[in-house]
C-alpha cells in the first residue's frame, strides 16, 4: 500500500499532529514532512511503510479518507 502526498497530510491533520511532530514520530526532518505535504517530495516507499506501521493504516482507512477529502474539496467551491 502506498500513501500520497494529499493521504500523508491528511493522516498527519487526523491525529491532530504538528509536522515536528509527525516527523519525530517518523524519524524524518519537519522540513521533509513539509516538502511531502506540498508535493515537493515524492512519499518513498520506506516513509509510506512507516506511516502504514506508525499509524496502523489500513486500505479502508486510505479510501475513507479519499473520500472525505473529496467531498470537502467539492464543499469549498
Amino acid at each position: 500500500m502506498h500513501i500520497t502526498h494529499d493521504i500523508f497530510r491528511f493522516i498527519r491533520q487526523n491525529n491532530r499532529l504538528s509536522q515536528r511532530n509527525m516527523a519525530t514520530r517518523l524519524g524524518i526532518s519537519h522540513s521533509y514532512v513539509s516538502a511531502i505535504e506540498v508535493g515537493a517530495r515524492p512519499v518513498s516507499r520506506r516513509i509510506s511503510d512507516k506511516v502504514v506501521d506508525e499509524f496502523g493504516i489500513t486500505q479502508q482507512y486510505i479510501d475513507i479518507a479519499r473520500q472525505f477529502m473529496g467531498a470537502t474539496r467539492r464543499r469549498r467551491r
